[in-house]
């Protein structure tokens, strides 16, 4: 079971963490988490709702995976109390066969559509369940009014699917193409600034140059790569609103990962009585060092969750097509999900992106 919440809680059961990866590094912690590894966590949440789900599992329920957005500390032992909450009412509500939504979204406030909270990853049960619920599509051309979730088992709707899946191919990764510019920009950006400023950023010069870099993303290649798409229009001013300060909270976290490394590089230089110009010259070892993989990996993940809310909106009470790419990269779980066919208001939980780094999409189901 899935459930997806926005939120800004929970962010200080990861202080129980002992072990968390982030970069491709392990970070070993002691009972609290300080300032700087809470902010790479942020970009890394899974590993905390990994966390989450097995307390959730030690507690008897089992197979709960509760999702959130922004994570912030918090109090360890209120956030899990609340987690256990919603837990409880979610196994009522299978119990009493009533919904209990209104009740969990005083614990967790959820927003219209669902899906603009943090990515969802749907474990292989997850799948295994909603397959064995889905039904064959066969000859069926019209399923309007039905709620149930279709799968395309027809030969020829396959052939015009794999049609699709090639025209959806070249859009992901003309997005894909679009993200990375932006990360090569950015990141050259970034590292001239703070060497610059040898080595050191102030609150005031960080915080501006994060918000001109997320109006750049947003100004010169989010909105022209979706309007190509012709689909930046059901993008609304909330939305961008509530995108524009979740970015900017996630490439901060980013920034100021890397900005850390430099600060450390200095402390270290002072400590050891490092001259200006050996400053310097450690200063720009770190500089070459970063690459700006976590950022284009960013960009790319935020590009394409935004274009499939775009499509989610734009046929949000139409009938779709799970999309994979179907290649090495696709996760065998949802490489299962290819061709199933649902409703994104009855089911958010199946749109993509489903995972980090996920570059599955949607595709409107025509019925022929």
């Amino acid at each position: 079971m899935l459930y997806t919440y926005d939120s800004a809680t929970f962010m200080a059961l990861g202080s129980s963490i002992s072990t968390v990866k982030a970069s491709g590094q392990e970070l070993t912690t002691s009972r609290t988490i300080d300032r700087n590894l809470l902010r790479i966590i942020t970009g890394y949440q899974q590993e905390v709702e990994r966390w989450i789900y097995e307390q959730l599992k030690k507690m008897g329920f089992d197979g709960v995976w509760i999702k959130f957005e922004t994570p912030d500390a918090g109090d360890k032992e209120t956030e899990l109390e609340r987690v256990k909450t919603a837990a409880e009412l979610k196994q009522l509500e299978h119990t009493i066969g009533e919904d209990l939504t209104e009740y969990i979204n005083r614990i967790f406030p959820t927003n219209e559509y669902g899906i603009e909270a943090s990515i969802i990853d749907l474990t292989e049960q997850e799948v295994e369940k909603i397959l064995k619920k889905s039904k064959p599509l066969g000859e069926l051309k019209d399923i309007t009014g039905t709620k149930e979730i279709y799968y395309i088992d027809d030969e020829e709707k396959l052939k015009q699917l794999e049609l699709n899946k090639r025209k959806l191919e070249k859009v992901i990764d003309y997005l894909e193409k679009k993200a990375d510019k932006f990360a090569k920009q950015s990141i050259g950006q970034f590292k001239e600034l703070i060497l610059n400023m040898n080595g050191h950023l102030d609150d005031s010069s960080f915080n501006t140059f994060v918000q001109e870099q997320v109006e750049d993303f947003i100004l010169n290649y989010l909105a022209p790569a979706l309007n190509n798409q012709n689909i930046y229009d059901y993008i609304d001013g909330g939305d961008l609103q509530q995108l524009k300060e979740y970015w900017t909270m996630q490439f901060g976290n980013i920034y100021r990962s890397y900005s850390q490394q430099f600060i450390d590089t200095l402390q270290e230089g002072v400590q050891k009585g490092l001259g200006e110009e050996a400053l310097a010259k450690e200063l720009k070892k770190v500089a070459d060092d970063i690459k700006g993989q976590r950022l284009q990996q960013r960009a790319r993940q935020e590009i394409n969750k935004t274009y499939n809310y775009g499509r989610a909106k734009k046929f949000w009470n139409d009938r779709v097509v799970y999309v994979t790419m179907e290649d090495e990269r696709v996760r065998p779980s949802h490489k299962k999900l290819h061709g199933l066919v649902f409703v994104p208001a009855e089911h958010p939980e199946l749109v993509p992106p489903l995972g980090y780094n996920c570059r599955c999409t949607i595709t409107p189901y025509r019925g022929e």
